[in-house]
């Protein structure tokens, strides 16, 4: 499945960007700003407000962050909880960022293309750690590069970060996040025009709610055949003490392009679904496939894997909400306890082999 994006960048849209990302680099706010400090700027053409985090205060690496909107707040706070998460759910969280992001990296980490891309503007970059590579992850697609409209909003970024941390390195401003049970009071820039019409900017203080990937979800039970389950019940099948595993979410593996495929389209990322048995380690399903309709498939299998061990576990593990939510009804039907794990080591291992054979073949 691929979605049209907007045409690439020249380097006439990438040359401003670059020269401020040289100097954002040579800056340093990395020394005056923590890793952790949230703070944000509103966009004056869209009003859509860029949440920002700018790291390198522990020489991790040397990094803006911008998550544009609501939907990036959400995918900063995902990536909070993905320094304590499992292999799974960290694919899973971050198929669905929302995020434009500038690191700086090392000349031989840049690809071909963003050497010529580079090299073509006529800015000259040298040093470790100091090349910048752009990269643009859509939720529910492959990390990708930056459209013009992505440049335009990280060029904002730069100008008003590089303003803000200079601030803060004079003392004259403190960008500590304030969090409570209303969510993180953070700092916000925003723009406002005069009667001439010139451009001002303001700051000011604001409580927005920061909720962490599964404290909400609103997603339906997976339907399933009635008369299946009914005859599945009839048939008294005994039960399992050993649990089951159960997964559906994403997989940071982008789907093969097609052999028509446009340049101009973005390729998508693959849904997996697993069913394993615990106490001997079978799998009783694993499908990798596109996103769209993933669900609908895991239903199936789960009463094939129940006929297939003449069978009904006496729980389920899963691990992401989307998967508790998936599998609720169906449960509830057969008496199956679902139980939130923190990882599914099974399904988790068998992921690992499978990446390393896609790696290998890469």
């Amino acid at each position: 499945m691929k979605d049209s994006i907007p045409r690439s960048p020249t380097a006439a849209d990438l040359k401003p960007v670059l020269e401020r990302a040289k100097a954002f680099h040579k800056q340093e706010p990395w020394r005056h700003i923590p890793s952790d400090d949230l703070f944000a700027i509103e966009d004056p053409v869209t009003g859509k407000r860029l949440y920002c985090s700018v790291f390198g205060n522990l020489d991790e690496m040397y990094a803006l962050n911008v998550y544009p909107g609501e939907a990036g707040l959400a995918s900063f706070a995902a990536f909070l909880s993905m320094q304590e998460i499992s292999l799974l759910a960290g694919h899973h969280y971050l198929a669905q960022q929302d995020l434009i992001q500038l690191e700086y990296t090392d000349r031989e980490n840049l690809t071909s293309e963003e050497w010529k891309s580079i090299k073509e503007t006529g800015v000259a970059f040298r040093g470790r750690r100091a090349w910048p590579q752009m990269t643009r992850y859509r939720p529910g697609y492959a990390p990708g590069p930056l459209n013009p409209a992505d440049l335009r909003l990280l060029h904002l970024a730069l100008e008003k970060v590089g303003e803000i941390a200079g601030q803060v390195g004079e003392g004259v401003l403190d960008l500590r996040p304030v969090m409570d049970e209303d969510g993180i009071t953070i700092f916000v820039r925003t723009p406002k025009k005069t009667k001439d019409g010139t451009l001002t900017w303001r700051d000011e203080w604001d409580t927005v709610p920061l909720v962490l990937p599964g404290e909400e979800y609103d997603g339906e039970a997976l339907p399933y055949d009635e008369l299946r389950l009914g005859r599945i019940k009839r048939a008294g099948y005994p039960r399992h003490n050993a649990p089951w595993e159960v997964h559906t979410g994403y997989l940071m593996l982008p789907l093969e392009p097609e052999s028509d495929a446009e340049e101009c389209e973005l390729p998508t990322l693959p849904h997996i679904q697993a069913i394993m048995e615990e106490e001997k380690g079978f799998a009783l399903y694993m499908f990798i496939t596109a996103a769209q309709g993933a669900r609908e498939t895991l239903a199936e299998a789960f009463l094939d894997a129940i006929e297939e061990m003449e069978a009904i576990p006496q729980t389920v593990h899963v691990l992401t909400p989307e998967a508790e939510t998936a599998m609720t009804s169906i449960c509830d039907a057969l008496e199956i306890d679902v139980i939130a794990a923190e990882t599914l080591p099974l399904i988790e291992k068998l992921i690992r082999g499978f990446m390393e054979d896609f790696a290998m073949k890469s």
